[in-house]
């Protein structure tokens, strides 16, 4: 349960970071870099989830980018192709985010 709490804590500090402070990129940069750093922690990672890290931040901005040259929409602070440069941190974290959830519900199959 304490790994839950803390899940939820760690993703509503870096959606509430992304929201209130995304017109500073390198606070929020270190913020959601911060925020990755907890999920790590709390998920326990290794090297398995290094590598799904990357591969969710790598393919997560890739669609961004996909999106946003073709019109979806915009970002107000873009770094480099149209994307922020804290995001595929972001995307990096909701990934981990999203182990750390798949292991609290495993246990409890």
């Amino acid at each position: 349960m304490k790994k839950g709490f803390a899940l939820l804590g760690i993703g509503l500090f870096q959606i509430t970071l992304v929201a209130l402070g995304h017109q500073y990129p390198i606070v929020t940069l270190l913020g959601v870099m911060l925020g990755s750093g907890l999920f790590w922690w709390v998920v326990g990672a290794t090297r398995l989830h290094a590598r799904f890290f990357c591969l969710i931040a790598i393919a997560g901005a890739t669609a961004e980018i996909i999106a946003i040259a073709g019109g979806a929409w915009t970002y107000s602070y873009p770094f480099i192709l149209g994307i922020p440069i804290w995001l595929p941190f972001l995307w990096g974290s909701a990934g981990l985010a999203i182990i750390g959830i798949y292991q609290l519900l495993s246990r409890r199959g």
